[in-house]
């Protein structure tokens, strides 16, 4: 697991961290587990799978929080189709994935315009017994706009409403968008007038 990313961390063009921000050698998979998401944070995507990699040499197993934060951290860093291999090599490694993961992968797949990969992902989560949440539909929603799929993107903004889900501004804005740019404007106007004015700052009508 994490062949493919280690490979990318090797080849990568980005200048690599100093010596004084790499972590020192970690014995747990805890503290291991902060250092990853501590450096994602901090945008050092490629020290942060570098750390992975030494966990797993050190025999320190991988699971879903360590999992999380190294694709977080490649998310945060717009590397969407590294987030995509990682998740992959996690489902085949027999790794159970969580709601976060879920959530890292759809988003990952909306920063790559990835409408299609971002339903899949949901269609999976959902067979999975997992609960798609605000995140998860914002970021689907958002895919099918860059994909200027607005049937799309309104199906998955009503399905988030029928799941008693509260839409945010994100979401409000990608289903406005994409309905704009489908030259749906009856339909904007009355997502933006009628059923979300509190979204866009507005009184209802």
């Amino acid at each position: 697991m994490y062949a493919h990313a280690h490979a990318h961390v090797a080849a990568a063009p980005v200048a690599k961290p100093s010596r004084s921000t790499l972590p020192p050698r970690i014995g747990n998979l805890r503290d291991g587990t902060a250092t990853v998401a501590s450096l994602g944070r901090r945008g050092l995507w490629q020290a942060a799978l570098a750390e992975v990699a030494q966990m797993r040499l050190q025999g320190l197993e991988i699971d879903v929080m360590l999992c999380n934060a190294a694709t977080s951290a490649v998310v945060r860093a717009g590397m969407w189709d590294l987030a995509m291999n990682l998740l992959s090599e996690a489902r085949c490694s027999g790794l159970e994935l969580d709601g976060v993961a879920f959530n890292a992968a759809v988003t990952a797949a909306q920063k790559g315009a990835q409408w299609q990969r971002a339903l899949a992902i949901l269609r999976e989560m959902r067979q999975r017994r997992l609960q798609p949440d605000v995140v998860t539909f914002s970021a689907a929603t958002s895919a099918a706009e860059k994909g200027l799929q607005w049937e799309w993107s309104l199906e998955l903004f009503t399905d988030m409403r029928r799941c008693g889900l509260e839409p945010n501004m994100i979401s409000g804005n990608a289903v406005v968008s994409a309905l704009e740019k489908g030259q749906q404007w009856r339909w904007a106007s009355d997502l933006v007038l009628r059923q979300l004015p509190s979204t866009f700052g507005l009184e209802r009508c």
